[in-house]
């Protein structure tokens, strides 16, 4: 699901089947609370992937344009909110590959 409809989906549910007193007490009802969770829980993780990759551009962007390519490449690599959602940030991993292109030469 995209993380622009998290908001959406997590207002709906509440305001929509939890906050309406005919759904409330319905299986439905049971099911929109397990909904709700997951899209909280999920709103939560692309928020902090988001987070992370601004962050981590922002941080390096300076040693790169100082020429400080190594320094770049080491916060990257030591950073652990990159280590633990590697595969999720693309824009980082592609930063840190031409960083470590540029430091080789």
């Amino acid at each position: 699901m995209d993380s622009k409809v998290y908001p959406v989906a997590i207002s709906y549910i509440t305001v929509k089947l939890l906050g309406n007193p005919l759904y409330a007490k319905t299986k439905a009802a049971g099911k929109a609370k397990e909904l709700l969770d997951q899209c909280q829980a999920a709103q939560a993780r692309a928020q902090k992937i988001s987070e992370t990759e601004s962050r981590l551009l922002r941080d390096v962007e300076n040693y790169e344009k100082a020429g400080s390519f190594k320094k770049a490449i080491e916060i990257i690599e030591q950073d652990p909110d990159y280590k633990q959602l590697k595969n999720d940030l693309p824009n980082v991993t592609d930063k840190l590959e031409k960083l470590k292109k540029k430091a080789e030469k």
